[in-house]
């Protein structure tokens, strides 16, 4: 079976639309679901204020004691959007979820 220039355009358009309302239909779901009675409830972003003579490591150390800090580390400057390990005095940080 061939199709046309026509017939592929139509099947494009077809597939597209079908993804397109997959993805609008997985989306209004998750919008939802968080709203729902009887869900849990939201947790609060707890923050960490950075001392004058604190480190990232040592915040590290604190959020999560039994994990390894080079990774702790690297999470909350993933979290924060840090360039690297350095941190101002007196900025707030939000630590990873334990």
């Amino acid at each position: 079976m061939r199709l046309t220039r026509r017939g592929k355009a139509a099947v494009v358009i077809a597939m597209t639309g079908l993804m397109l309302g997959a993805f609008w239909l997985g989306t209004e779901r998750g919008s939802h679901a968080a709203e729902t009675p009887g869900s849990a409830p939201r947790q609060e972003v707890r923050t960490v204020a950075v001392g004058r003579d604190d480190v990232l490591w040592e915040t590290a150390v604190r959020a999560r004691p039994h994990t390894d800090p080079r990774l702790t580390v690297r999470r909350i400057a993933q979290l924060n959007g840090l360039p690297g390990s350095v941190v101002q005095p007196g900025r707030r940080l939000r630590p990873p979820v334990r």
